[in-house]
């Protein structure tokens, strides 16, 4: 049975997440270990309701859809863990080897920073698609099983901003520029209630990225009354998407499935408010649905000035949402990408002696 082959997946990949972060090989490799921390917590969460999706599967067909895509991503965090498992128990060889490391240092070291950033790459993506299967699995009222099978509430509502604001202090070359243009551009008040700006380009851009540093400037958190991070995934859906803004407004739980319930509790939430609602990683293209959802939320609020701040790599989809034109991410500047590379060799040096042990 797929199921019962996901559900034992599942389980191993949580076993290696917990031996990977225990043995601090994200350390090791200079800057994994809150990717790793991210993926061990969203592999948990699957695995509360892995139980009660085995049971609704039989007779529900969109969740046995869920647990097959499931199944495909748990396999891709399998590859990413054991590819990243190898290659720590391969140097932890080689640089115990004092003449081969001599002969090769300045190749090893090179290779390591391309690892570096292919790997974060890959287990950054399967983070965000194991994000996509925890809203969906909201979506579908999944409960987690827990302390001998008794029900409890679904599962929270997962946004990215609060895991990634340390990175966004960090580690960010590039775009200053971009983010100082956007934030002016949403400090000049609209006559509009509802504004919308995307942000566009190819992935690993940086579309995100430049996203949290909008949403986290301090101009930005003075000017609106309340904002909002949500990650978008491809099966949208209207109701689950003000479900999730209702939940980030609240900071609850939300337990009704009315979407007019829902709407009217965000009308309460965001009423005589200016709100800024960033709506990330967007793909669906469905436009009779952005339409629905659009309508809805102007009809919330009669305040003018709010905006929504939308990342795609689609530009049909910003080209049918935006009100002001949209900002193309381009690539960054050969200084800039030395600039990364610099930093990225200093973590690699940083961390070279943990190889050693």
């Amino acid at each position: 049975m797929a199921d019962a082959l996901v559900a034992a997946t599942i389980q191993v990949i949580l076993e290696k997440t917990l031996s990977l972060a225990a043995d601090g090989i994200g350390m090791a490799f200079g800057g994994f270990k809150e990717d790793l921390e991210s993926l061990k917590q969203s592999v948990a969460m699957i695995q509360a309701v892995m139980a009660d999706a085995e049971g609704k599967q039989v007779q529900d067909q969109a969740v046995k859809l869920w647990l097959k895509r499931l199944e495909g991503v748990a396999f891709d965090a399998d590859n990413v863990l054991d590819e990243l498992n190898y290659e720590f128990l391969r140097r932890r060889v080689d640089t115990r080897n004092q003449l081969r490391r001599k002969v090769c240092y300045f190749f090893c070291f090179s290779n390591t920073v391309a690892f570096r950033w292919r790997m974060a790459s890959k287990i950054r993506n399967v983070n965000m698609k194991l994000k996509m299967i925890n809203q969906e699995a909201i979506g579908f009222g999944l409960r987690s099983q827990v302390g001998g099978g008794a029900n409890i509430a679904p599962l929270p509502a997962i946004t990215m901003i609060q895991e990634t604001d340390s990175i966004v202090g960090q580690n960010i070359v590039g775009r200053g520029n971009d983010a100082f243009n956007i934030v002016e551009t949403l400090l000049n008040l609209s006559i509009r209630v509802v504004s919308v700006i995307p942000i566009t380009g190819l992935g690993g851009l940086g579309k995100t990225t430049l996203a949290q540093l909008v949403y986290n400037d301090p101009k930005v958190h003075r000017h609106f009354d309340k904002k909002i991070w949500i990650c978008v995934s491809q099966n949208f859906e209207v109701r689950l998407l003000f479900k999730l803004i209702l939940e980030s407004l609240t900071k609850k739980k939300v337990e009704m499935e009315s979407r007019d319930v829902i709407v009217q509790e965000v009308r309460k939430e965001l009423e005589g408010k200016r709100y800024f609602l960033v709506l990330d990683d967007v793909w669906n293209e469905r436009f009779e649905l952005w339409d629905d959802f659009f309508l809805s939320l102007v009809g919330i609020s009669t305040t003018k000035g709010n905006w929504i701040l939308l990342t795609t790599r689609n530009t049909e989809v910003a080209s049918r949402v935006a009100t002001h034109p949209f900002y193309p991410l381009s690539k960054l500047k050969e200084d800039d990408c030395w600039s990364i590379v610099k930093k990225s060799c200093f973590q690699v040096e940083k961390h070279q002696k943990n190889w050693k042990h």
